[in-house]
């Protein structure tokens, strides 16, 4: 570690400890602009954080610049087994952190790091522009508010806590009967008395009958769901609709998260507008309606996710992207689609036509790799190259999910220079920060011809946050093709 141009930048008290304690894991808390700029600080200086802690919950469970993003009380999990982080404090909330942090005992304050000034292209010079998944969530809230009134009998696909019924309460309001489904996390202690809480996959036959719901929601539900899970989901909300009952859905979008390279450890595929027309309409509903939350291109231009990526940001600027959103679906990045019950379901075009889209999106979903190396498009997709003596990682991605059973993922290397080999390691991981275990390696030394290398897992249960990673260990110029190809079932 290069101590002194490290404690050049804004860091000095984080140098000093490590000097002491170079094994230390360190943590950033902060998942927005300021702690992107720290993670890339701190690497920049041959320190790789562990995580990322961020308060909001939108965030928790995503990733940034490669890293899992935990909630706080990730660091009660470090304590119990004797670890104890450094850790960054990198937001422009930083006093109110720093109090939480030291007051709640997990962390003392010689393990806090501040950076010196929280860097301008973090803090928007409007200061009424919000963080983006405090936005998302905002924006979500209105729509929520938007929905088809009068439902007497709700059903939710995915509720994630007592929170959720309380969010729905508040922007949609009271239904007599709200029915949760939830496969994964357990029944909240305190369910309001209207709640019937379902422990169950929202595609198998849910514990209703038939026409007695009169509003479907499934909220960022659908892009977790496998492809026969899909068309349950989509099956069964037919079947628990009165005849012209609403379903309601809202997921990202993948012409934006393919444009934008984003990934979330727990999806499979996200699908697009076309897409999502064209299932709701084999699976018997009619009316449907589609339209998007926050823009993310206009014409040729992308725009990023966070308005605070523009140091000059303003609230109008945020507005207008939100507005135009609505009649901007395809260029959104979250669609928001309305539909109802109006004739029969045809289930087995419906299957056909999620295992196409399905077939179609899961190469392009396992392509999405972070990588601080300069990257080239060719006709056999995009290539990351490094320069000779590289020493490090040279991609990384992208986190995703599989299924229970034998898996092998290859990825294809190739060297730039016959007379210098260059020796790549790939390594299969799974979880982030300290959490992250290895479930799979090997290394080869690359020829100029190119090479699949390839690992293979068995996996027990479907696993959530899977990563491939490339290093280079030693030798000459050599590029990596970002794209994993998978072959289950081997």
């Amino acid at each position: 570690m290069d101590t002194s141009r490290f404690a050049s930048r804004r860091y000095s008290s984080l140098a000093n400890q490590l000097e002491t304690e170079p094994e230390r894991p360190v943590l950033v808390w902060g998942a927005g602009r300021a702690g992107v700029r720290s993670i890339r600080d701190l690497r920049d200086s041959g320190v790789e954080p562990a995580a990322v802690l961020d308060s909001a919950c939108a965030r928790q469970g995503c990733q940034v610049e490669g890293l899992a993003v935990h909630a706080p009380s990730y660091l009660e999990r470090l304590r119990d087994d004797g670890i104890s982080p450094l850790v960054v404090v990198a937001s422009i909330h930083a006093d109110e952190i720093v109090q939480q942090a030291v007051a709640s005992g997990l962390v003392t304050p010689d393990a806090l790091c501040v950076p010196r000034d929280v860097p301008a292209r973090a803090v928007a010079a409007d200061p009424a522009v919000p963080e983006f998944y405090a936005l998302l969530h905002e924006l979500r809230g209105h729509a929520l508010a938007d929905m088809p009134r009068g439902a007497s009998t709700m059903l939710s696909a995915g509720c994630s806590g007592r929170w959720y019924f309380d969010w729905i309460e508040q922007t949609y309001g009271t239904v007599e009967r709200h029915v949760g489904v939830e496969a994964f996390l357990p029944r909240p202690d305190d369910l309001p008395g209207s709640v019937e809480w379902l422990a169950q996959d929202v595609s198998a036959h849910v514990g209703v009958g038939d026409a007695t719901v009169d509003l479907v929601f499934s909220g960022q539900n659908i892009e977790h769901l496998w492809p026969e899970q899909v068309t349950g989901f989509l099956c069964e909300a037919h079947r628990v609709l009165v005849p012209g009952g609403w379903l309601v859905l809202d997921s990202p979008n993948r012409e934006l998260t393919s444009a934008l390279q984003w990934s979330h450890p727990e999806h499979t595929v996200e699908y697009s507008v076309t897409e999502i027309r064209e299932l709701l309409a084999l699976a018997g509903f009619a009316e449907i309606s589609v339209r998007g939350l926050w823009l993310c291109r206009e014409g040729d231009e992308l725009w990023p996710l966070s308005p605070h990526a523009t140091p000059d940001a303003r609230a109008a600027d945020v507005l207008r992207r939100a507005a135009l959103a609505r009649c901007r679906p395809d260029a959104s990045f979250v669609w928001w689609a309305e539909a109802r019950r109006r004739h029969g379901l045809d289930a087995d075009a419906l299957a056909r036509a999620v295992e196409r889209v399905f077939a179609s999106a899961w190469p392009e979903r396992l392509a999405r790799f972070v990588t601080r190396l300069p990257v080239e498009s060719h006709a056999d997709g995009r290539w990351a190259s490094w320069p000779a003596g590289h020493d490090g990682v040279a991609a990384e991605g992208p986190m995703f999910p599989l299924r229970p059973g034998r898996h092998r993922l290859s990825i294809r290397v190739r060297s730039h220079d016959a007379r210098v080999p260059t020796k790549v390691g790939v390594v299969l991981t799974v979880g982030g920060g300290d959490a992250e275990r290895t479930l799979a390696e090997t290394s080869i030394t690359a020829p100029t011809a190119g090479v699949d290398v390839a690992v293979e897992v068995d996996l027990a249960a479907v696993t959530f946050g899977l990563r491939l990673r490339v290093k280079t260990e030693w030798g000459g110029a050599g590029s990596v093709r970002l794209l994993v190809a998978h072959q289950g079932g081997v």
